[in-house]
Parts: C-alpha cells; structure tokens; sequence
C-alpha cells in the first residue's frame, strides 16, 4: 500500500514537471514522517508545502486545544522532515472558523485556502479586528473527491471521465470571464490513478492554450495579493 500511494504522489509531481507547472502539495505533518523520501520529491522539484493538519483531524471548534495542537504538531512534522515552516495552510474538510484563523494568523500562516465562499482572493479580518491570512477560496466543482471517490456506506456515484472534464472547463471558462481565480483541489489517491491522471492531464493543457491564464502557487498569488495591497 505505501508503495502504491508513493507512485500516485510521483505520477502528480512527474505530470506537474511534464506541463512545467509548479504546484502547492499541502501535506499532513504525520505524510511528511511517515512517507518522508516521497514528499522530498514534491520539495526537490521547486513545488510549495503546504500545512494541512498533522493526522488530517477536522478542526473543531468545540476543542480549540486539540485543533491548535494540530496545528502545532503540524509545524514540527513539516519543519523535521524538509526544514520547511509553511505560509500557506488548507483546512482538512475545509473546515475552518475564526479561533483557528486568528492561531493560524500568529503562528505565521499568511494565507489560507478553505472557503467555498468567493471567487476571487481576500483577506481575514481576526476576533481582534487584526488582519488575518489571506483567502484563496476553493470551488467544490474542482475538489476531485466529490467526482473520484465513493463508499460503500454511501449512495454517491463516481463520475466518469466526460462528466468531469466538461464540468471543469465550464467553471474554468465562466470564473475567467469573472476574473475570479481557479483553485483546484487534488488527492493523490484520485488524481494519482490512471484515468483521472489523464483527465488532470487533459484539463491542465486546456487552460495552458490561454494566453491570459496565470498559473501560480498559494505563496505566489499570496504574495500578488499582498503587493496590490500595499499599492492602494
């Protein structure tokens, strides 16, 4: 099984380098120890790492120590394993609220990217009125998860390749003509099989044929965000 998860993180990273795109990977702290030699690849290879928890815990807002803990420990996994101390932070589930913002705020975190509310980047304001991280929203549309993945406890289907692909291009072509930014949300073991490779594949050099489509890592728009920030 190890084995089989590393080829599915290679098979993205190997795809990144063939499209000459680079990526933001955000790994539990626990991936990082325990699949240490794989997730190197991800770093070797000039993407970003990204915090996404420790044991991929939902944060709850009910146990704000054990969700800081998270947090913490996550910190340490990343920085043990590749010397890495990340600014960018994606909630497991995308669960999030404003506690765990204002922590991630103070323990460095400039952006995160976990809300399904907007289509364009903007900025957290904390409980103390502070500026919180910035905001990359996400879109279910391009979660792969919701469209690769079921369960033998749950009725959803898994979508073939057609579906998803023209669903892709749809958002993609109706959030540019908004100006709104596309963030697509990967798993290795969806996006790291063959026929949903191919499928990344195939959406990723459709919107490379745009000639005004920028494609970035969280840190770069983060860091654009900020600089237009700065210019008003």
């Amino acid at each position: 099984m190890a084995a089989m998860r590393a080829r599915r993180h290679c098979k993205i990273v190997e795809l990144m380098d063939m499209l000459s795109i680079k990526a933001t990977f955000f790994i539990p702290g626990w991936t990082a120890l325990a699949h240490q030699a794989v997730c190197e690849k991800i770093l070797t290879a000039g993407h970003e790492i990204g915090h996404h928890g420790y044991l991929h815990k939902l944060p709850d807002r009910t146990k704000l120590d054990e969700a800081f803990e998270e947090i913490d420990l996550g910190f340490e996994a990343l920085e043990k394993a590749f010397g890495v101390r990340p600014i960018g932070y994606r909630a497991p589930s995308g669960e999030n609220f404003p506690e765990l913002l204002t922590y991630l705020a103070k323990s460095g975190i400039r952006y995160s990217s976990s809300y399904r509310d907007d289509i364009l980047p903007y900025r957290h304001a904390t409980f103390e009125g502070q500026p919180g991280p910035v905001e990359i929203p996400v879109n279910f549309a391009f979660d792969d998860w919701n469209f690769g993945m079921t369960s033998r406890t749950s009725s959803r289907p898994i979508f073939g390749r057609d579906a998803v692909l023209q669903m892709w291009i749809d958002e993609f072509e109706a959030t540019h003509a908004w100006g709104g930014v596309t963030t697509l949300v990967l798993h290795p073991q969806v996006s790291g099989r063959p026929m949903r490779w191919h499928l990344l594949r195939d959406f990723l050099h459709y919107v490379q044929q745009k000639s005004d489509v920028w494609i970035a890592t969280g840190e770069e728009i983060a860091n654009h965000y900020e600089a237009l920030e700065k210019a008003r």
